[in-house]
């Protein structure tokens, strides 16, 4: 017993002496840049109708609307995203929620209405200090050079970055027409998750093992 209390004790000086690289904050999102797509078309009668389609880029959160007699529609957007530690491991997120709304009175007859949103465009970086990191992920993430890096690779310290752009992407819509007297809402929630476990320099892993040897002697 005794024995084992001096090798965990020899083990915890080591750590003790050793950089505390996991309990650093060494991985921060940078540059994140993105696009949404909204749009939608409501109609009060064949001759008085209305179309929106558009791009709308860097706002946290938008929302376009219209209303034609008694038809109408609603498409928004929320992006957040950020940094958080999950035990050892550091994560990126970047979430975005999108709701798509479209009504049409049931005394509008001639009334049509349809919504529409898409993320069309996300960039960010990923910077990684002081020591090599162990990635946890589903996304592809490039270096400087071009080189691809997926999930369960070591990166080692530098930047790293995500890019993925379809301008007219539709992530969540109404029906084609909602027709009078009818409504629809849905709503689409999805977000890219990255995470980053430090990995101990091999400086620490050879005081480690050397503590180790060190308590063995000391037994025999």
């Amino acid at each position: 017993m005794k024995g084992k209390t001096r090798m965990l004790l020899a083990a915890a000086a080591v750590f003790a002496a050793a950089p505390a690289a996991s309990l650093a904050q060494t991985v921060q999102l940078e540059n994140l840049s993105w696009e949404f797509y909204h749009g939608g078309y409501a109609q009060a009668d064949s001759s008085d109708f209305e179309t929106v389609q558009d791009h709308w880029a860097e706002r946290t959160s938008h929302e376009v609307s219209r209303t034609l007699g008694g038809a109408s529609f609603r498409s928004s957007s929320l992006i957040t995203a950020g940094t958080l530690s999950e035990g050892q491991a550091q994560v990126v997120s970047v979430s975005f929620t999108m709701v798509v709304e479209a009504e049409v009175a049931a005394a509008a007859s001639g009334g049509l209405a349809h919504a529409f949103a898409g993320l069309s465009r996300l960039t960010f970086d990923v910077l990684l200090r002081d020591v090599p990191h162990a990635y946890t992920g589903s996304l592809s993430l490039f270096d400087a050079q071009g080189a691809e890096y997926s999930g369960g690779m070591i990166l080692n310290p530098g930047t790293y970055s995500y890019f993925q752009y379809d301008p007219f992407a539709v992530d969540v819509s109404t029906s084609y027409f909602v027709l009078p007297g009818n409504s629809e809402y849905r709503l689409e929630r999805r977000g890219v998750t990255l995470g980053f476990t430090p990995v101990p320099a091999p400086a620490s892993l050879g005081l480690l093992a050397a503590a180790g040897l060190l308590t063995a002697r000391r037994r025999r």
